[in-house]
């Protein structure tokens, strides 16, 4: 398939998910958590493995939203991370959508991942896992340097750097621990961290704060953080 091919397919596989698929893993995932009694304040990440009628096979990941302290309902403060993955000749690739853009993950990033939080796993799809749960509600800074955007995801754990391509590509090409961070990456951070600041204050002072938007910000704040523990 050419580039275009995968992006639709992806885009129609995650579509798809959301449609169908995720309604029944989300009350799958709720019975889960009332039969076991897991207590109300714990995000209890859990991850789940399909096969789409395309024969993709994409790891779903479901947990209690940063955004609500107690878990109360499936439909109130639920998140959830998706990936597909594949092999190619030049090795692993992981595809997740976030419309418009298809983000890419090389064989190279997830070692990166798994050898600087010195995770020492030797299973791909256990590295993959580790970084769903653990990335779900990271933070964005982008750069223009000679007419091409260059992009930095922050997490608890570290960053990841990665460049908008033609066609909607993100790919995410490495990953650096939090040891590693520069101090100009550092303060990138803390900007992003007022920017998501403020937009949070605006939708409190609009009376807007459980919209989706507002919510999905305060997830990343509570990420970005250290306030977000996955398990």
């Amino acid at each position: 398939m050419n580039q275009t091919e995968i992006i639709l397919q992806v885009k129609r596989d995650f579509e798809k998910i959301v449609d169908t698929t995720l309604v029944r893993l989300v009350s799958e995932y709720d019975r889960e958590r009332r039969k076991l009694k897991i207590q109300k304040q714990r995000t209890y990440s859990k991850v789940y493995t399909i096969k789409t009628g395309a024969k993709n096979n994409w790891i779903i990941v479901l947990g209690k939203s940063p955004s609500v302290e107690t878990y109360k309902n499936p439909g109130d403060g639920i998140a959830w991370n998706a990936a597909t993955y594949f092999y190619d000749a030049k090795g692993l690739k992981v595809l997740k959508w976030t419309d418009p853009y298809l983000n890419v993950y090389s064989a190279h990033f997830f070692q990166r991942y798994n050898q600087r939080l010195k995770l020492n796993l030797n299973n791909p799809y256990e590295i993959i896992k580790h970084y769903l749960i653990h990335n779900m509600h990271n933070g964005y800074h982008c750069e223009i340097n000679n007419r091409k955007p260059y992009f930095i995801g922050f997490s608890k754990e570290g960053l990841q750097l990665g460049t908008l391509e033609q066609g909607n590509l993100m790919l995410w090409r490495t990953f650096v621990s939090a040891d590693l961070i520069r101090s100009d990456q550092h303060e990138m951070k803390q900007q992003v961290i007022r920017t998501l600041y403020a937009q949070w204050m605006k939708a409190v002072i609009e009376n807007k704060p459980d919209t989706s938007t507002a919510r999905f910000t305060w997830n990343q704040l509570n990420m970005l953080n250290g306030k977000y523990d996955p398990q």
